[in-house]
């Protein structure tokens, strides 16, 4: 016969956490948003965020689904571009769609002035804000909305993503999209300088790919 169904009030399976682009996180003492999730070369399961996100070493939990508990660690940072790469745990299930973030694309540029840029990060939500300069020494700056919390978050064309958002520490920045335009510029570095750098030497990250 057939399996009683559960009870009423009965704890739902537990499903393994998300983790893509747009996924907030708690790594050391910093609250963050993943920049995108995928494979490397050597198969191993990752996920790219800013640079200030936790040293190497750093445990990594997901925001959504804290009861899993620690689902990454932090093993490769660069200072130039600044970034993080977090290998993610088996308690981690890695996907190329999260909340208002769907991407199939990552890198290649085309961020160029007057393009309208989006961002989607813990803080402030989904954004959208025009770009202001090419990239140049691996950053540019946009008018999308960004403050602490969003630092890693996917700046994205379509269903590519192109920067991760950096922010503006020190200066006047965007805490609320209610406020309007009237804040300093948000710092976000070219997506394809970061691939650069990872594939430049081996190691975790190297041959980074979505999915």
């Amino acid at each position: 016969s057939p399996p009683a169904p559960p009870s009423p009030g009965a704890p739902a399976k537990h499903e393994l956490p998300l983790t893509g682009a747009a996924t907030p996180f708690c790594g050391g003492t910093a609250i963050c948003t993943v920049t995108a999730a995928g494979h490397d070369s050597n198969g191993r399961a990752m996920a790219i965020t800013a640079g200030h996100c936790g040293p190497v070493g750093s445990p990594v939990t997901s925001m959504d689904s804290q009861d899993v508990g620690v689902s990454g660690t932090v093993v490769r940072t660069s200072e130039n571009p600044k970034y993080s790469v977090i290998e993610l745990k088996d308690n981690a299930r890695v996907s190329s769609s999260y909340g208002q973030v769907t991407a199939d694309g990552i890198g290649g540029g085309g961020v160029a002035p007057g393009v309208q840029l989006c961002k989607n990060g813990i803080s402030t939500g989904w954004t959208c804000g025009q770009s202001w300069e090419a990239p140049a020494d691996s950053h540019y700056l946009t008018q999308v909305c960004a403050t602490h919390g969003d630092s890693g978050g996917p700046g994205v064309l379509g269903y590519r993503i192109v920067g991760l958002v950096v922010g503006r520490p020190g200066a006047i920045s965007c805490r609320c999209p209610a406020e309007g335009p009237f804040f300093t510029p948000t710092d976000v570095i070219d997506m394809q300088a970061i691939l650069n750098s990872l594939n430049a030497t081996a190691g975790p990250g190297n041959g980074f790919r979505l999915g």
